[in-house]
C-alpha cells in the first residue's frame, strides 16, 4: 500500500527544501499531494513562487484536503513560507491532528520555529531549525543536530540538510532498507 504525503507550501518556499524530499519521496513510491497555502484572500492561483524563483503549481488548496489523513505531513522552509504556514489554522489543525494521533509530521529550516514552535506542535518534542533562528526554540537539546527525530515528529535545520531529511522521511515510512538502496542509487556518501 502507497504511502501518502502531504507537502503544505506558500510563496517564499526554499526550492530544495521542497524539491529535494519530494524526489526522495516519488523514488521511494509514495503518492504526494502539494498543498498551497494561500497568503491571502486575493490569492487564488495554485501556483507558487519559490525563494529561489521557481514557478511550481500545486495540486490543490489546503483546504481542498483538510478532511484527509496522509501518513506524513512535510513542511518545507523558507520565508514568507514559514510564517505563511504557521498562521494557517487549517494547516495547524491538521498537524495537531497529525500529533495527536500518532502520525509524522516534518519540517525544516525556518518551519519548525514558525510553524511548530509557535503553535504548540514541538511540546514534549525535541527539535532543530535554521540556526539563527535556534534561539527562539525552547527546548535546545537536539538543536545542533542536522535532523532530529522525536517520537513522530522529524525537523531539520535548512537547505544543505534538505537530501538528509528525505532520507529521513523515506526511512520513517518506507524502511532502512528502502532509504539506504536510494542512497546508494543516487550516489548519496554520509
Amino acid at each position: 500500500m502507497s504511502k501518502t504525503v502531504l507537502f503544505a507550501c506558500s510563496k517564499g518556499t526554499e526550492s530544495i527544501e521542497f524539491s529535494a524530499p519530494f524526489d526522495i519521496l516519488k523514488r521511494a513510491g509514495a503518492s504526494i499531494t502539494i498543498a498551497k497555502v494561500k497568503s491571502d484572500s486575493n490569492d487564488n492561483s495554485k501556483t507558487f513562487i519559490t525563494a529561489q524563483g521557481l514557478e511550481i503549481k500545486a495540486d490543490v488548496f489546503i483546504d481542498d484536503v483538510k478532511d484527509k489523513t496522509f501518513d506524513l505531513i512535510v513542511c518545507p522552509g523558507g520565508l514568507p513560507n514559514g510564517e505563511i504556514l504557521g498562521k494557517n489554522e487549517t494547516l495547524v489543525g491538521m498537524l495537531k491532528k497529525q500529533k495527536k494521533e500518532n502520525r509524522w509530521y516534518s519540517a525544516i529550516c525556518a518551519s519548525p520555529l514558525f510553524v511548530f514552535e509557535k503553535n504548540g506542535l514541538f511540546e514534549g518534542e525535541k527539535g532543530t531549525c535554521y540556526p539563527s533562528l535556534q534561539k527562539d526554540l525552547k527546548n535546545k537539546e537536539k538543536i545542533n543536530e542536522r535532523v532530529v527525530v522525536s517520537n513522530k515528529c522529524i525537523s531539520s535545520q535548512g537547505p544543505c540538510t534538505a537530501i538528509e531529511f528525505g532520507y529521513v522521511l523515506c526511512e520513517v515510512l518506507f524502511g532502512k532498507e528502502k532509504a539506504d538502496k536510494l542512497k546508494k542509487d543516487m550516489v548519496f556518501k554520509e
